[in-house]
């Protein structure tokens, strides 16, 4: 199995939530529907980006990247982000006496400045205190949401 496989293969088992793509024994990435969805999580502000968050990341990239050269159309979407919301975010922007918007700001700024630095291929970077964010959540929570029963989950 290749480096990158294995990276996709690493992000698969990271993210066992996100079952956008299947990993088959020769390394190679099928979408399980006519798009592809890659995400990492959502990056809590109370701290400026470390190791774990670039890795994270170029793992997510490795995973778009792939599949876009494999499969024309349509392209895949990578979406990260920054959450803004608690009270680590406050403590931490109360410890360099700033307000919680400006601490906000700076730290998704880092976040944003280490994509492009490492040039990840972000499509949608997505920050909590978006209005857009905010609509997207509440059409969420008002639309029905089909309830499996146990016995029909494998």
């Amino acid at each position: 199995m290749g480096c990158l496989s294995r990276a996709v293969n690493r992000l698969q088992n990271l993210h066992p939530h996100v079952p956008y793509y299947s990993i088959s024994y020769s390394g190679n990435v099928r979408r399980s529907s006519s798009h592809s969805f890659v995400t990492t999580p959502i990056f809590y502000v109370n701290a400026y980006p470390h190791l774990g968050h670039l890795y994270s990341l170029l793992l997510a990239d490795a995973a778009s990247r792939f599949d876009n050269m494999r499969i024309t159309s349509p392209p895949s979407l990578f979406t990260s982000g920054t959450d803004e919301h608690g009270q680590k975010v406050q403590r931490a922007a109360d410890s360099v006496n700033i307000s919680v918007n400006q601490h906000c700001d700076k730290v998704s700024q880092a976040f944003r400045n280490l994509c492009s630095e490492f040039t990840i291929s972000i499509t949608d970077f997505i920050r909590t205190t978006e209005e857009r964010h905010d609509v997207a959540v509440g059409d969420f929570w008002v639309s029905p949401i089909p309830i499996l029963p146990p016995s029909s989950i494998p």
